[in-house]
């Protein structure tokens, strides 16, 4: 089905629902769903993300894996793939160890968010570095050459007299004789 509960109130949406779960139980057919309904895919995300970040240390015991924070995830609009972004507090190299133990652990932390989730299928997980921090730091970069510019510039200015007139705009002439 695809949408089957586009433009239904909520009421109505459930009782479509309870409808073809009913229809898969009595005719045993698997029924495939599509939602583009983005505030369940959204719960959807923010569950991962919550069990994924409560149990990452739970499910990777090595003592090499860094200081993780998942940042965000986003879901398909069929909730069949998940990304899950991260960053690590760290060097290049503490980077580098922790995507691979993320990697090396990518089935035990998905049957985890499959236990935890409570949805027929258990989308795919992957792992994205997420580039904040290098974004953030060229951000501040360019803020710090933005200010020295407009030192600069200010510095110039010091002193500076108008090229003409202070007011640049013409006025109407005043007659003497309407006066």
């Amino acid at each position: 089905y695809d949408e089957p509960t586009t433009g239904l109130d909520p009421i109505m949406s459930d009782v479509v629902n309870e409808l073809i779960i009913a229809t898969r139980r009595v005719h045993k057919v698997t029924s495939i769903v599509v939602t583009h309904d983005m505030k369940s895919a959204m719960k959807v995300a923010d569950r991962i993300k919550t069990v994924t970040a409560e149990g990452l240390g739970q499910v990777i015991k090595d003592p090499d894996l860094g200081f993780v924070t998942i940042t965000d995830v986003r879901v398909t609009g069929d909730l069949q793939h998940a990304s899950i972004f991260y960053t690590v507090f760290g060097d290049e190299k503490q980077r580098a160890t922790t995507a691979h133990l993320l990697e090396t652990n990518r089935g035990r932390l998905r049957s985890l968010v499959g236990k935890n989730l409570g949805i027929r299928l258990t989308p795919t997980i992957e792992f994205i570095a997420d580039a904040i921090p290098e974004t953030a730091a060229h951000l501040d970069d360019l803020l710090a050459k933005a200010k020295a510019k407009d030192a600069e510039v200010a510095a110039s200015a010091t002193g500076a007299t108008y090229a003409g007139e202070s007011d640049p705009y013409k006025k109407p002439a005043v007659d003497d004789d309407e006066e």
